[in-house]
């Protein structure tokens, strides 16, 4: 094998692996959530029903956290997933690392009132929350 190829074919295998290891623990990352107002919009005939939640996010890890590889979406009680409409830049953008907790606001939205019936917030890996819509978590009660 030439050196050239050598080289191109290792870094073809290590790519994954150093992708893999820049991702974030979800087990290490706290979002503290607490409802903060609901509100309605009527567009013509079109009617968007959003929940705002205030959100902390703490990252358990001496790792620093990438705040861009991280997507929110809002629960019921029953696990059907709200999506993200809006979200305060800081929660977006930056680096966390223990003890520091950002925080802001986050809106979920539907095209009915169901949305005001979440209760949890979850993170999960940007993408993951797009290529699993059945994704859901039954929150426990204590």
């Amino acid at each position: 094998m030439k050196p050239r190829a050598a080289i191109t074919s290792c870094l073809l295998v290590m790519t994954p692996l150093s992708a893999w290891a820049n991702e974030p623990d979800l087990d290490l990352v706290v979002v503290y959530s607490q409802p903060d107002a609901q509100s309605a919009k009527m567009t013509g005939t079109t009617a968007r029903y959003t929940k705002q939640f205030r959100i902390g996010l703490a990252y358990l890890s001496e790792e620093k956290l990438d705040l861009s590889k991280l997507c929110l979406s809002a629960y019921s009680p029953d696990g059907k997933r709200f999506p993200l409409a809006a979200i305060d830049a800081k929660l977006t953008e930056g680096h966390l690392r223990t003890p520091d907790v950002v925080k802001g606001r986050a809106s979920f939205d539907a095209d009915d009132p169901s949305v005001y019936s979440a209760v949890i917030v979850k993170a999960a890996k940007c993408g993951a929350v797009a290529e699993n819509h059945s994704d859901s978590v039954t929150p426990k009660h204590e």
